[in-house]
């Protein structure tokens, strides 16, 4: 924007002392409004708060901010604030804030700040982005539907959730077959396959079958999941079940479940 003052001054002499007389006039350019961010995006853990911040320049100074999300009009409630704070000089910019109390994962999505002001019979808009992110600890949760016992050569089916923000990228899958060996990871391949499903923006889920199961198959199943910004671990969990498999009797699977 360009502003300029100019200076009107008149003079004359009465009994030989000069007179002088001065006027200022200010010459305005005006200029169609932009819209500016203070960052790309912002990161903030669940519970607490976040702010959301765009600048909107202009003259005459817009008067108008609004924050959307996908498309539609933000309205503030008791969790979520916006202030607009007018500059006047030397930038004339507006500031403008969307606060969040309380985040949690409904509210992540990339806002759009629109700034608008008008001149000469006709309306500007700029607009600008800004990304909210929340982030919480992994949670891990196994299926109710879980069998802690299975029939020989039968197939098995375990079910692991895992919930976080980010949300975790891929869940491992690992057993222990006795109380003294150590966990090992379970591979996709032979009897074992597991196959993952995305849930929400949140939550994946992994499952796990075993074909045909076996004797040696016996023991505890640990489903392990973490989640990353910028590619450093923000949190992890693992958690454990263990699974027992029934003997046959007389070869007959079909007359023995549990033992």
């Amino acid at each position: 924007m360009t502003n300029q003052d100019y200076v009107c001054q008149a003079s004359n002499y009465l009994n030989n002392v000069a007179q002088f007389d001065d006027h200022k006039i200010i010459v305005r350019t005006y200029t169609k409004t932009e819209g500016s961010r203070a960052a790309s995006f912002v990161s903030t853990n669940a519970g607490e708060s976040a702010s959301l911040t765009c600048f909107c320049s202009g003259v005459p100074l817009p008067k108008e901010v609004k924050w959307k999300k996908n498309g539609v009009v933000v309205t503030p409630t008791s969790k979520k604030t916006i202030t607009n704070t007018p500059k006047y000089d030397p930038d004339f910019k507006l500031t403008s804030v969307l606060t969040f109390k309380d985040p949690t994962s409904a509210d992540i999505a990339s806002y759009t700040c629109e700034c608008v002001n008008s001149f000469q019979d006709k309306t500007y808009t700029d607009t600008t982005t800004v990304e909210l992110r929340v982030v919480t600890q992994v949670s891990i949760t196994w299926s109710a539907d879980n069998p802690k016992t299975a029939q020989y050569k039968k197939e098995l089916k375990l079910s692991c959730t895992a919930a976080g923000l980010p949300r975790p990228s891929s869940i491992v899958w690992s057993r222990q077959l006795s109380t003294s060996d150590k966990f090992v990871v379970l591979q996709n391949t032979g009897r074992f396959s597991m196959n993952e499903t995305v849930v929400d923006i949140s939550t994946l889920r992994s499952v796990l079958t075993i074909s045909a199961t076996e004797y040696k198959d016996d023991g505890t199943y640990n489903c392990y999941a973490d989640n990353k910004i910028n590619n450093i671990v923000y949190s992890r969990k693992r958690k454990e079940l263990s699974s027992h498999f029934s003997k046959p009797v007389c070869g007959d699977v079909s007359k023995r479940t549990s033992w």
